[in-house]
């Protein structure tokens, strides 16, 4: 159940059905926006998506195999590092895992 579950959400968020992984002009929006709009797809070998309230610091994560993890009190300068970091996947080992308040969704 709980991977159907993830299967629908990123069902949804891919095909844009809740509008949050696809920009105006229908295209996946890469490019980092913090704006609350919904899940970014970044370049990673293993983060699929990521959507960030910088009104929480509320930073959520979907991984590859479906996989949801939310961390809490997230400042906005390493959700800023992560979306610039070249490689994902060490700047969040490096600087968020295990560095803030997590729970999986």
């Amino acid at each position: 159940m709980k991977l159907m579950c993830h299967i629908l959400i990123l069902v949804v968020c891919v095909t844009g059905l809740c509008g949050c992984a696809t920009s105006q002009g229908g295209s996946a929006d890469v490019g980092g926006s913090s704006s609350g709009s919904g899940f970014i797809r970044v370049e990673s070998d293993t983060i699929f998506s990521v959507m960030y309230s910088e009104n929480l610091e509320d930073l959520m994560i979907i991984d590859t195999r479906s996989n949801g993890f939310e961390y809490k009190g997230v400042p906005k300068e390493v959700y800023d590092g992560f979306m610039a970091a070249d490689d994902k996947d060490a700047y969040y080992l490096e600087n968020i895992k295990n560095k803030f308040s997590e729970s999986t969704f």
